[in-house]
Formats: structure tokens, C-alpha cells, sequence
């Protein structure tokens, strides 16, 4: 009965292994105002090689302002809309929340108080 159940779920996975996979990974630690040293950029590229290792297309970033970190989100939203991939985004870094909304924090963000969030 084990092996059944091993053989079914090895058939019921079989779409998702054949399925393209990407991943777009970020660690941004050295900021300007609030540095969180190197453990972002390790985390992220330890999670970058174990997805790597687990089959994905990885795209790494390390220390991303803003016009890049946009710059890079905007990309890997194009490459996965419409594909049927799986896609897996991971960020290490700060980020903040505001009415409910989460937003990344790029090297080099000055925030003052909430206007500056956006």
C-alpha cells in the first residue's frame, strides 16, 4: 500500500517537475541609514543555490536601489506573466508596512516619516 501511495504521488508531481520554474532573489543589507550587514546577501544566496538546486532559473540581486530594484521586479513579472511557470520571488532586506500595504526598502531610501514610503 506504501508504494501506491509513493507511485501516486510521484505521478500527481511528474507536472510540476516537468514545469519551468523561475526565481528572482534579492538581498539588500547595506543600507546608508539602517545597515543590516552581510546577513541579507548570505541569506539570499544561500536561498538562491538551494533553489537553484531545486531546479529553478534564478536571477540574483545584491544591494538594489530603487530604480533598480523596480527595474527588476518589472522584469521578472514579464518573464513569468503568461508563461505557466512556477515563480518564486525571495527578498532579504527591510521593508516596511503602511495601511496594510508592504513595500521593500531599496539601498539608499531616506524615509523620514510615511510620505517617504512610496
Amino acid at each position: 500500500m506504501r508504494h501506491f501511495f509513493l507511485l501516486a504521488l510521484l505521478l500527481a508531481a511528474a507536472p510540476l517537475l516537468a514545469q519551468k520554474r523561475y526565481a528572482l532573489v534579492v538581498g539588500n543589507g547595506n543600507y546608508t541609514y539602517a545597515s543590516l550587514g552581510a546577513t541579507p546577501v548570505s541569506d539570499a544566496l544561500a536561498m538562491r543555490d538551494a533553489l537553484r538546486q531545486a531546479g529553478f532559473e534564478v536571477e540574483y540581486f545584491s544591494n538594489l536601489d530603487q530604480a533598480m530594484l523596480t527595474k527588476v521586479t518589472a522584469d521578472f513579472g514579464r518573464k513569468i506573466k503568461n508563461s505557466g511557470a512556477v515563480a518564486l520571488f525571495y527578498y532579504s532586506g527591510h521593508g516596511v508596512q503602511h495601511q496594510n500595504q508592504n513595500f521593500l526598502v531599496p539601498i539608499g531610501a531616506e524615509l523620514a516619516d510615511e510620505d517617504d514610503i512610496d
